[in-house]
């Protein structure tokens, strides 16, 4: 029989041994010239039959998102809300090396355009930039509620 006691106790014992092999089974620790020195940028192709071909979307920068968002927290929920996909795809949507294809005033053109198309693009470029599921049906609720 286990006894989860022991095996606690024994942990306790040797944290630093613990530490370390917990270290190594993630991996080589990164410094700071290692992080920022790294290129993450990530673009993918996404399939528009819509459009009759493919565009490319990008993961934005941390400092992008965070404007993006505060530009939204800013703006009154049906404000936010309104168009909030084409806005979102506007940002993401570029070319294959990452450059943006379209400026936040063509947002408003964006939106005019096939709202599955326009969903198509949205969702790829949210799981690229790690959107929470829980923010995405929120925001989504709000933009059907107020499809400006």
């Amino acid at each position: 029989m286990f006894d989860s006691k022991k095996k606690s106790d024994a942990n306790l014992e040797k944290p630093a041994e613990v530490a370390a092999e917990a270290l190594e089974n993630l991996g080589m620790i990164l410094d700071k010239l290692a992080i920022l020195g790294v290129d993450d940028s990530q673009v993918e192709l996404v399939e528009m039959p819509e459009w009759g071909g493919s565009v490319y979307v990008k993961a934005l920068k941390s400092a992008d998102k965070d404007a993006f968002d505060n530009i939204i927290s800013r703006e009154g929920t049906d404000e936010a809300a309104s168009n909030f996909r084409a806005r979102f795809a506007a940002l993401c949507v570029c070319d294959e090396h990452g450059t943006r294809l379209f400026e936040d005033e063509d947002a408003e053109a964006l939106g005019k355009k096939s709202a599955s198309a326009l969903s198509r693009v949205f969702d790829a470029a949210s799981k690229l930039n790690g959107m929470m599921d829980k923010n995405l049906d929120d925001a989504e609720k709000n933009s059907e509620a107020n499809p400006n």
